[in-house]
């Protein structure tokens, strides 16, 4: 279905436990906030850092929370050692809703504000799966200084949306508009908005000599071969566009590799972090 390769999966955000979470492994504790993204509040979900590093930001696809990310977070920090940040965007998990007007800009102002808040200002690594890659892709555009690198999972990719595959989307999601309205009104938004997203991507300009880590699904959720096929060209010419990318294939991935593969996720992350 060409809707799942936008919104990761239409799955209910899971719930989160609010105040702090414990790893029942390693005594680790994550703490829960609540942040202000202007005019309302985001949740969230940070492991602090053991010693001096970047911190790792998690971006999750669309209409999911924080939850799919929990693991690999805890398994970065602990092996790892740096500052890990998970977060649901509005109206998903624990967040607020935003009442104005859906933007792809509004998701990256949001999570601007909030990292200003927790006081995170300097070499962050974007982890970013599925529509996620749209919102980090566009944060990391609008703040070179900032961001060390991007690791992409299996994420969406402007040059694969052509105007073909933009009108083939929508028309699917309207057919199947009311019954996610239902289940996730938050994806509901960003789907209304999506031919404006991907024009807003089209002038996006990504540094081409910000590292970037491309992990790419070899069974992304498409359905052909064609379009697989199309999706995959759409990487590998995006890794292709900078002298400082490189594609990771997940040859035994759904299109949620952090389930089904995510060591391929934590050494990508070190390797960004030895850099």
């Amino acid at each position: 279905m060409r809707l799942l390769a936008f919104a990761a999966s239409v799955a209910l955000a899971l719930p989160l436990a609010s105040g702090r979470t414990e790893s029942t492994e390693s005594q680790t504790l994550e703490v829960s906030r609540m942040v202000d993204a202007g005019g309302y509040r985001l949740h969230f979900l940070e492991f602090p850092a053991g010693k001096s590093g970047p911190t790792i930001v998690f971006e999750s696809g669309g209409g999911d929370s924080a939850e799919p990310w929990r693991g690999v977070a805890k398994q970065v920090h602990e092996v790892l050692g740096v500052h890990t940040i998970r977060y649901d965007r509005a109206g998903l998990g624990e967040s607020e809703k935003d009442t104005r007007p859906y933007s792809i800009d509004g998701e990256a102002d949001a999570l601007d504000k909030g990292l200003a808040d927790l006081k995170v200002s300097s070499c962050v690594i974007l982890v970013a799966h599925s529509y996620g890659g749209f919102v980090s892709t566009l944060f990391a555009a609008n703040h070179p200084g900032e961001v060390c690198g991007l690791v992409l999972v299996d994420a969406d990719i402007v040059g694969f949306f052509d105007d073909a595959e933009v009108t083939a989307l929508m028309a699917g999601f309207r057919e199947e508009r009311n019954e996610i309205l239902a289940k996730n009104p938050a994806l509901v938004r960003a789907l209304d908005a999506f031919p404006a997203t991907v024009a807003r991507m089209r002038r996006v300009e990504l540094p081409r000599t910000m590292p970037v880590i491309d992990i790419v699904s070899t069974t992304p959720p498409m359905r052909t071969d064609e379009e697989r096929k199309a999706w995959r060209a759409a990487h590998i010419a995006f890794v292709n566009a900078g002298p400082a990318r490189r594609v990771v294939l997940a040859s035994h991935s759904s299109h949620m590799v952090m389930n089904d593969e995510p060591d391929l996720i934590v050494n990508a992350i070190a390797e960004l972090v030895r850099r």
